[in-house]
């Protein structure tokens, strides 16, 4: 069990970011992204620390899986350059069983997508969104928000409470989607 004499915490304030950011640009970096565990639950930290990137010529990209008010979402327009959201299915049954809302995070990639570039990532996993009818239906309600949103498809493998799920074959993930 993980305590805090097992791993050292330490604490990068805003500004500590941006000087390391910019001290990586000669190796090609162009800003700063904020993802791993879920960042926007600290989007106060997002919201500090981007104005700092902006301000030093940077971009921010966040990397979400879209659990957050539209307040957060308004509060991070003009800061956040680009996202990735984890959009994790089509119906709110599949979001229940993971405990999610589906309907939040709908609310909140439409929220962004006018102010950031924004690409969606969609695991497949087996007997729970990969049916043609739900990719048929996932891809038309991406459509109808904008023709440039990118979505990423990932290769579902069993692991911790899913150990009894089958495996992707792959297959899905190269078929012809609807446009």
């Amino acid at each position: 069990m993980a305590d805090k004499d097992t791993y050292k915490l330490d604490y990068f304030a805003p500004a500590d970011i941006v000087k390391k950011a910019l001290e990586l640009k000669p190796q090609g970096n162009i800003g700063v992204a904020y993802t791993y565990n879920e960042p926007l639950i600290c989007y106060e930290y997002i919201v500090d620390t981007g104005k700092l990137v902006h301000a030093a010529g940077l971009k921010n990209v966040v990397v979400t899986n879209g659990t957050a008010s539209l307040e957060i979402a308004n509060a991070l327009n003009g800061i956040v350059d680009a996202y990735n959201i984890d959009l994790k299915g089509i119906t709110q049954e599949y979001y229940a069983k993971l405990q999610g809302n589906l309907a939040m995070v709908q609310d909140f990639i439409t929220a962004v997508v006018p102010h950031s570039h924004v690409e969606l990532t969609v695991l497949i996993v087996p007997s729970e969104n990969d049916s043609v009818a739900a990719m048929e239906e996932l891809s038309s309600w991406i459509a109808k928000l904008s023709s440039d949103i990118p979505l990423h498809v990932s290769r579902f493998f069993p692991c911790f409470e899913w150990e009894e799920s089958p495996s992707n074959t792959g297959e899905k993930l190269f078929m012809t989607w609807p446009t």
